[in-house]
Parts: C-alpha cells; structure tokens; sequence
C-alpha cells in the first residue's frame, strides 16, 4: 500500500494545505526538513486506518491496515501529528505571546483553555484538511476526550477561517477562542472532572500511594505533581500557589500543626474554619485556584472522601465542609 499512498499524497493539495497550517501556527518549520511518513502495518483484519499515529521530529509513523484505501483518513490522523511538531517550532516570540495572551485574560477558565489549546487545534487541523478533500467534516467524534472533542468543533469555524487566509495565530484569535470555551464549557473551572486533570497530590501520609489511590481510581489526571511531607515543603507550596496544578492535600497525621500551616500560607484556606480533631472535606476557591483539602483521622475516610467529591461532581461555593464522621 505504500505506493498508492504515496500517488495519492503526490496527487492531493495536502503539503500545500500543511503549509496554510504552518503559517497559523507561525512555525519556522524549514522546508528543507521535509516529513517522512511510515506506515506501521497492523496484522488483524481491519479494513481501515487506524486512529493511531505518533511523531518524533520530522518521522510520523501511522498504523495502518495492508488492504486500506481510506488515504483520507489517514491523512487527518497524520496532519493531526504533524501540527503538534509545528506547535513546537513556533517562533519563541510567539510562544511566549501567546502564553501571556491566553493566561493575563480576564476569564477564569483562560488556563482551561490554553492547557487544552494544544490538542484543540490539532484535531480542527486534522479535520480542516480532511474537509478540504472530501468537502464535509468527520461525522461523530473527532478526539476521545469530551472537552477537546466538543472545544475542536466549536473552534472550527474560527481557525478555518484563519488557515483559509493565511493568518497567524494572533491576540484576536485567542481571545475568540476563550470565549468559545466559556460558552462551550461554562462550569469548567468548577467540574471535578476537568480540576483533576492536573493535579498536586499533597500529603504527610506514612503510605502515599495507598492514600492517594481513592481519588485517582475515581478521577485520573492527564498530569500530576505529588509531594510527600507538608510542614515546610516550600517546592510543594509554590506548586500549590501557582494556579497550574489543583491542590489536593491529604492531612493523616500532625493534624493541627499542618493545618495551621497551610491557613497561614494558602490564602484560598484563611477564611475557612478548620477543626483538626474533625475528619473532613474542604472544597472552596481561591485567588489562583481551587483547592481541596481531606483531614481525616482513620484512613478508611479517605475513600469516603472519594466517594463525596465523585458524586458531588463539582465544586460547591455555599457548602465548601464536608464532615467525614457525622
């Protein structure tokens, strides 16, 4: 299958509608480093691409089956990998532009939406050329994942428009695109669901994994920071001030010392009243982010905790305690 693809590549405006993209993006992508595409045969007896592909520099392997003629599709997948190399060549300046835009916005999903900008843009890449060779877009999921699949097609629109006329991703664009993820995902800042994507697991516990494992059964992350001690952790603290990572600590021990540490260093955690000899769960906002803290006293509370936080789904600002042995 080797030698059709590549016809149909040859044949296709697919490297010229790759370098409408490479202008989005603002990539210096040179052209003298071209792509080299291997495809990866899979051994059952699937008729179609599959919706695998990786890339590392200019080599994007893609699995396929032998018998396959879906170019098309496999194509999407592969630009898909492609735009995320080009992300990564972006001009510094911009880079560093476009971080600032995204997070000195005034929303407060603006973070949520620059950690999801990544994959985002991608999948509308991907799809943006499968459109421009079969005139209409994927029906059904483009990503398995509901936030960037449901962000991609709202954002798609916009970015065509852009890839369409040759413009760089710009202030404008950004700021459309965090409005379109407020509209699209407007309790995103307080879903469980999306917090723990990234996450700081942050605890005294004698046993961390076993104290952790509750919450990561029931929630998982896409990235997680951990620290095992908490009185005078500065790294842990500075991670926890930043905004970027969900606090979520777990007092087991030490529990007036270590509550009074983090009041006097969390500001999110001064205005609550916090009860040491209690086991509790604490949800509540902050300045940076939100934080959750479990204070429990048996360990067999924690996994209630987890149970309370998976059911409750979201943050509740007029109810932020939670009692564990009430």
């Amino acid at each position: 299958m080797r030698d059709p693809y590549a016809q149909f590549l040859a044949q296709s405006r697919v490297m010229l509608q790759f370098g409408q993209l490479r202008t989005f993006y603002g990539s210096v992508w040179p052209d003298a480093v071209p792509y080299r595409i291997l495809l990866n045969p899979q051994l059952d007896n699937g008729t179609d691409f599959t919706n695998k592909a990786s890339a590392s520099g200019n080599l994007v392997l893609l699995n396929c089956h032998p018998s396959t003629r879906d170019f098309v599709a496999g194509t999407a997948v592969v630009v898909h990998e492609m735009c995320h190399s080009l992300s990564v060549q972006q001009r510094l300046v911009l880079q560093r532009q476009l971080e600032g835009w995204y997070l000195h916005h005034a929303s407060p999903n603006r973070r949520f939406a620059y950690n999801f900008m990544e994959e985002a843009l991608a999948t509308v890449a991907g799809q943006w050329v499968f459109a421009q060779q079969t005139g209409q877009l994927e029906a059904g999921e483009w990503y398995n994942d509901e936030y960037i699949d449901r962000y991609a097609k709202a954002l798609y629109p916009v970015m065509a428009g852009y890839v369409e006329r040759s413009q760089a991703i710009d202030s404008l664009f950004v700021s459309q695109a965090i409005s379109i993820f407020d509209q699209t995902f407007p309790r995103a800042a307080a879903n469980y669901v999306n917090l723990f994507r990234n996450v700081l697991y942050w605890s005294n516990a004698d046993d961390f994994q076993a104290t952790v494992r509750p919450f990561i059964d029931r929630f998982g992350s896409t990235f997680t920071q951990s620290a095992t001690s908490i009185l005078q952790s500065a790294a842990a603290l500075r991670i926890a001030q930043n905004g970027e990572f969900l606090p979520m600590i777990l007092v087991t021990r030490e529990h007036k010392a270590t509550l009074r540490y983090l009041s006097q260093n969390l500001p999110a955690l001064r205005g609550q009243r916090l009860r040491p000899e209690k086991s509790f769960l604490l949800s509540a906002t902050g300045p940076n982010s939100p934080i959750i803290l479990v204070n429990v006293h048996d360990p067999a509370q924690l996994t209630a905790a987890a149970v309370l936080l998976a059911k409750q789904g979201h943050l509740d600002p007029a109810h932020p305690v939670k009692w564990l042995n009430e």
